[in-house]
């Protein structure tokens, strides 16, 4: 037992690396057509609190487009 403890900061950084996310990386960027890919992204895998300030990002930037209705809808 006591052999395993010396790996377990290891598999705590690993795990930690692994979960994170890149969504400030999203939110800060530029490209509107990989923050709409990303915000769907979120919204088919139930992550409603990511994928919403997105979408509201993006509403103001489509607006008058055909995509502001889906956007809308999201």
């Amino acid at each position: 037992m006591i052999k395993y403890l010396k790996y377990l900061p290891l598999a705590v950084l690993l795990f930690l690396f692994a979960s994170c996310d890149n969504f400030q990386k999203v939110k800060k960027s530029n490209d509107m057509e990989w923050k709409y890919e990303r915000a769907l992204e979120y919204y088919n895998n139930q992550k409603y609190h990511k994928a919403v300030p997105l979408f509201e990002e993006l509403i103001s930037v489509y607006k008058g487009t055909k995509n502001v209705q889906d956007i809308y809808y999201y």
